[in-house]
């Protein structure tokens, strides 16, 4: 360590897979938007499209960073996260997501106050313009 600064390689390894499916049928392309087929608000009326979403993820810090001094004590080094979400894409450029994570540790997380969790639970909601 030096001027506070760690000096020490740990190994560490992070993954992810995600799939999607598009329910009201569209084309979904890397890396670009997804264009409804019937964009909400249009003429003869259109509802957006929907698409489904699971994504697994895991990291996990070696135990080598107890070796260089830093205290995991109430922490953990790994964790697992499962998402479930849906998108609805309005339009081409306005999408709303909510997703439901679930993150499993593997060690208790010590919150204070003697409340220790291994596992814990989110919502997430996302209003998106994008130009």
């Amino acid at each position: 360590m030096d001027n506070g600064a760690l000096d020490a390689n740990v190994p560490t390894t992070a993954w992810y897979a995600t799939v999607t499916w598009l329910l009201t049928g569209e084309d979904k392309v890397v890396e670009s938007r997804v264009v409804p087929s019937k964009v909400l608000g249009a003429e003869g009326g259109g509802t957006g499209a929907f698409e489904l979403a699971f994504r697994v993820a895991g990291a996990r810090v070696g135990n080598d960073i107890q070796d260089i001094g830093v205290n995991l004590n109430g922490q953990t080094n790994g964790v697992l996260s499962y998402t479930v979400g849906c998108n609805w894409w309005l339009q081409r450029n306005i999408r709303v997501s909510a997703d439901v994570v679930q993150e499993n540790y593997d060690d208790d997380i010590n919150f204070g106050g003697g409340h220790t969790e291994d596992m814990l639970w989110g919502l997430l909601l996302r209003f998106q313009i994008d130009f």
